[in-house]
């Protein structure tokens, strides 16, 4: 058991290192060969196929796509033409979060909500108020304004969304059982949908 672990942390350190040597080399060559095609679609459509290849690829080391999927907005965002790639992507921004709602809104469990409704709503109270108390005391302590401190416990009050990533992976990974996760992820949703 242990070999095969020690050879997936190997694996995925290794596709890892591999990501960001190409994102050095490899990738800036690559806009550049796109961005003499003179074609805002071919350069859509490069952004799109290098963020969803490099997820694919991290997932077959046993990585999460989301991982994935962040290590390719990094390696976006190291090269020169990180501005045109969020400029060209930002119309599709509504599509994916369209996307994301849908999936959790798949994910909701209104048997959980109605058998476990005290906890489903002392989770939503504690994301709700006591995460934006602590964001609000945080940015208090950096001494921002006291307006910017309240806006920063607002919009970040919510359950965030790699929260969801990482309930789960550890659902996939038998960390805790769905059945003990179902309120957390119910309050989560509620609190994401609430704003």
């Amino acid at each position: 058991v242990y070999k095969r672990q020690g050879f997936a942390m190997a694996q995925a350190i290794i596709m890892v290192v591999g990501l960001f040597v190409c994102s050095r080399k490899l990738v800036p060559l690559l806009f550049k060969w796109v961005d003499a095609s003179r074609s805002s679609e071919v350069f859509i459509l490069t952004v799109l196929c290098l963020c969803i290849g490099t997820a694919y690829l991290t997932s077959l080391t046993g990585l999460s796509l989301a991982l994935g999927a962040f290590l390719a907005g990094m390696i976006v965002a190291d090269t020169d033409f990180r501005h045109r790639a969020m400029g060209d992507i930002l119309p599709l921004k509504d599509v994916f979060v369209s996307f994301f709602f849908v999936s959790l809104g798949m994910f909701f469990n209104f048997d959980v909500l109605f058998e476990q409704t005290g906890a489903v709503l002392l989770l939503l109270f504690a994301f709700l108020f006591g995460k934006g108390l602590i964001a609000s005391l945080a940015a208090m302590f950096m001494r921002f304004p006291p307006r910017a401190a309240w806006l920063s416990g607002v919009g970040l009050a919510q359950f965030g969304e790699f929260g969801f990533v990482l309930l789960q992976l550890a659902t996939k990974e038998n960390v805790v059982s769905s059945e003990a996760i179902g309120p957390l992820l119910n309050a989560g949703i509620l609190s994401t949908v609430s704003y």
